[in-house]
């Protein structure tokens, strides 16, 4: 199944956005150089004050605690056929090679991430990605969502390309390097739009849970949409607060009526699986004076 040919500049902004903003903090790693994903000695760790090996912290995802994940530009990180399942870890950035090493067996081998956000840093000079061999299956959390580069020349997955090779969402499969049985296409559909379909709250943090007094308006609610997504449907918006879906943003706006805490949610509209964002308006009702 194709999907749509498109990618908003602002994708491109805000993965660059998250790469640039990698910041040091206690829990974070990053790869010392190429090795195994699970020994210690491929890995630094941030302890609050500098970079040491870790010990008893674990490799990444091993243990509770675990921040962003940087996979520096030069290096390879291998995880061999046996496979691995992280703990809930942060973003998982890829600057240099994740190899994915599967097997030939009939359900392949899985390579559990349990992060929100993969990002596969495109247009480096030698180029980032996420190597699949045999049957490889990469499972995220049902939410996530993987940014790459949309030049398909600069390929931020690939392997032996076949049907083998899939990215899962949850338990439900969504992407397979040739296609074959899955809901959304080829890794060359996923590279095309820079992702799979997301939704991004861009216009402040908590601004998706507003408080404010009936017959008055509302801070714009405002929602960046990408990954093929080619519009959002919402349910759950009280009256007088209205949608509007323009080139990729979807902003929330106007003057509610009706006193309440109102649950709403918004859901891309694609050929492929839909990402969801939810907030609550809440709405007071104005005080009589007498």
């Amino acid at each position: 199944m194709k999907q749509l040919i498109r990618l908003s500049l602002l994708i491109l902004m805000l993965i660059f956005g998250i790469t640039a903003s990698y910041s040091q903090v206690a829990g974070d790693y990053r790869s010392a150089g190429s090795g195994n994903w699970d020994a210690l000695a491929t890995w630094e760790r941030f302890s609050g004050s500098g970079w040491v090996t870790p010990t008893t912290e674990g490799w990444p995802g091993q243990f509770t605690g675990t921040g962003a994940v940087n996979l520096q530009v030069g290096h390879t990180v291998t995880i061999s056929n046996t496979g691995i399942t992280t703990l809930p870890m942060g973003t998982l950035t890829v600057n240099g090679i994740l190899y994915l090493s599967g097997d030939n067996s009939v359900n392949g081998i899985n390579f559990n991430f349990d992060t929100q956000t993969v990002i596969i840093t495109p247009n480096l000079v030698t180029k980032a990605k996420i190597w699949f061999k045999n049957k490889a299956n990469l499972i995220l959390p049902p939410n996530a969502t993987i940014y790459v580069g949309n030049d398909l020349t600069d390929k931020g997955l690939d392997g032996n390309c076949s049907n083998q090779q899939t990215i899962y969402f949850g338990p439900e499969q969504f992407y397979a390097c040739q296609g074959g049985g899955d809901e959304c296409g080829t890794f060359d559909d996923l590279l095309t739009n820079g992702g799979n379909p997301s939704l991004v709250l861009t216009s402040g943090a908590g601004t998706n849970n507003p408080t404010v007094c009936d017959n008055s308006p509302i801070t714009n609610i405002c929602y960046l949409v990408g990954g093929g997504a080619t519009s959002v449907t919402t349910t759950g918006l009280p009256a007088g607060l209205n949608g509007i879906y323009n080139s990729g943003i979807y902003t929330i706006s106007g003057t509610p009526t009706i006193p309440g805490n109102h649950n709403y949610t918004i859901s891309t509209v694609s050929p492929c699986v839909n990402a969801t964002a939810k907030g609550t308006i809440t709405v007071d009702a104005e005080p009589n004076i007498s």
